[in-house]
């Protein structure tokens, strides 16, 4: 939910940097940050300038950025307003992020708020999106398993890791056969786990018998 904190209040100038001038509606919109569970975020994106009333003292707490300008002795500190060029999306979502609204992390979204959180110092949505990224990375080599099997690299892969890729709902494998040969290839690239429980075994049989469903289900 937004924030209600009392305290006082700045605007944030927000543009988008080295934007193209396109033909909008309107040039200018002002938002609150009272009201962020309410905001339209394509209206808002339609305007080439977003003046955003904020609660300075939030923004002081959330990110270390804002902390910087507006205790230090920066000229910015004394002004009612501060220009913000940014990718006007991710800004928009970080504010939101910062103002207690949830906010997911996908894999369009995550190069933009993650270099939005590190420029800005927000430093819980550094840790949401450092928690991101292993099941980025999944994702990907589910996505990639084939080409992933063909890598001189692949037999390094953690175990946890593999297993997590061959169960994800976007594993692309051509066949059954294939997903048995890679995991024996990675098997026989890591003698050292063959002597352990029959988690191992478990864990692969489960794999395959979830692999054998899906490829009915296509066919």
């Amino acid at each position: 939910m937004a924030s209600n904190e009392e305290g006082d209040v700045i605007f944030l100038v927000c543009t988008n940097p080295n934007s193209i001038e396109e033909p909008i509606a309107e040039d200018e919109i002002y938002i609150s940050t009272a009201e962020t569970s309410s905001w339209d975020l394509p209206t808002i994106l339609s305007h080439r300038i977003v003046k955003v009333q904020s609660n300075r003292n939030r923004l002081i707490q959330h990110s270390s950025y804002f902390h910087s300008l507006l205790c230090g002795n920066f000229r910015k500190s004394c002004h009612g307003s501060i220009s913000i060029q940014w990718n006007l999306e991710a800004f928009i979502n970080i504010l939101k992020f910062i103002y207690g609204c949830p906010l997911d992390v996908t894999p369009q979204n995550f190069i933009p708020l993650y270099e939005g959180a590190l420029f800005f110092g927000v430093d819980t949505l550094l840790l949401k999106s450092n928690d991101f990224i292993p099941e980025l990375c999944t994702m990907y080599l589910a996505r990639n398993f084939m080409w992933a099997m063909s890598c001189n690299s692949y037999g390094n892969l953690p175990y946890n890791m593999l297993i997590a890729c061959t169960r994800h709902p976007e594993l692309t494998v051509d066949s059954e056969k294939h997903l048995s040969d890679a995991l024996l290839v990675w098997l026989a690239a890591n003698p050292e786990l063959s002597e352990c429980s029959s988690c191992l075994e478990d864990d692969c049989t489960d794999v395959l018998k979830q692999v054998r469903s899906r490829l009915a289900m296509v066919l």
